[in-house]
């Protein structure tokens, strides 16, 4: 048996107790479990649901399965599917990977928020829901950047699907939407500032303001993806610290990149926490880092991650590139290293005087 299969019957090994459930809890009727997928679900109710009553359209061929196979395998079905009921039982609006998975491992139960939507609504549901995945689309490689406009393209897409149900839905189906509205927008109008910051075009004029306060801003504007996608975000800046010699608006786009880049490598881990540190060093510069402990990383993923001939369609590969950018705008430079757990991302820049 090669290595590669025995890492496949590992990642598909049938658990014995915990069915659908993370490692810490033995049984589906687990109070705690259920308390805390209901505070996570913003007062939504969360079921147990049979997976032979759920039924979802078929997944494209090639996608991923085996990182989210491993996940679950070690922590169980960590978001709950979002599905509606049907006559025969349940069909899955979103979440047809973590069902596939879960199909795979053999589980007899996941957690789902049950939702009754009419027809009309679903398509649109499903299409803002894929905030959380929204990854690589096809794209023109013969322009520097061109790739990114079908992803622009799609977040706004995802905007007028969730707008739509803004007015449509009630109670959590409409909090729903305007919380995806939001995240969105936000990822939208990032991804505009990474390309302008990659692009060299010309930067607003710098204002002097608490490095501290970027950094918050940039993390309330991540607050709705990170809540949908169970991330802790969380900020270490001990020293009261100043943008001036930087430029604000760069440094808020360079950041955004930042967590743009790390967020997906954290994404299929059990309740991942990304901290972002910032100190002063050696007189004129100003470091910053974003680290996290959930997801080691390989050594190729070290060695591509500001590769340009990455994809440019990928959020992630612009938030690399944005992140080198803005450590070259001010005569600094950026590293990614992995750590035995995880990864860094440290950004040092020179304050100009």
């Amino acid at each position: 048996m090669s290595d590669n299969d025995q890492e496949f019957d590992r990642a598909t090994e049938v658990p014995s107790i915990r069915e659908g459930l993370p490692r810490q809890y033995q049984m589906r009727a687990d109070r705690h479990y259920v308390d805390q997928l209901a505070a996570q679900s913003a007062g939504d109710p969360v079921r147990m649901i049979p997976v032979n009553q759920l039924d979802a359209e078929p997944l494209d061929v090639g996608h991923p399965l085996r990182p989210l196979i491993e996940s679950i395998r070690l922590h169980g079905v960590v978001h709950p599917l979002l599905v509606r009921r049907r006559e025969t039982g349940y069909h899955v609006i979103a979440g047809r990977k973590r069902l596939t998975a879960a199909k795979t491992l053999q589980f007899t139960t996941v957690p789902c928020l049950v939702r009754d939507v009419a027809d009309a609504e679903v398509e649109a549901l499903a299409a803002a829901d894929n905030v959380r995945t929204i990854g690589s689309v096809a794209g023109d490689h013969g322009s520097a950047w061109l790739g990114a406009i079908p992803l622009l393209s799609a977040h706004m897409s995802g905007i007028a699907a969730s707008a739509g149900l803004c007015g449509a839905g009630v109670g959590g189906l409409q909090q729903h939407a305007l919380d995806l509205l939001k995240a969105h927008a936000w990822r939208a109008g990032r991804l505009i500032e990474a390309l302008t910051l990659l692009a060299n075009a010309p930067a607003a004029p710098p204002r002097a303001r608490s490095i501290a306060g970027i950094i918050d801003e940039v993390v309330d504007g991540f607050a709705v993806e990170c809540r949908l996608a169970n991330v802790t975000l969380r900020v270490e800046v001990r020293d009261v610290l100043s943008s001036a010699g930087l430029n604000d608006g760069q440094l808020a786009a360079g950041l955004a990149g930042a967590l743009m880049a790390v967020l997906p490598l954290v994404t299929n881990t059990f309740q991942p926490t990304i901290v972002i540190h910032a100190t002063n060093a050696n007189g004129n510069e100003t470091v910053i880092e974003v680290i996290q402990h959930n997801a080691p990383v390989t050594s190729h993923v070290v060695e591509r991650f500001f590769d340009s001939s990455r994809p440019q369609d990928d959020p992630a590969v612009i938030g690399a590139l944005a992140v080198k950018a803005l450590a070259e705008a001010h005569d600094g430079h950026a590293v990614f290293e992995a750590l035995s757990d995880g990864s860094r991302l440290a950004i040092t820049m020179k304050r100009r005087s």
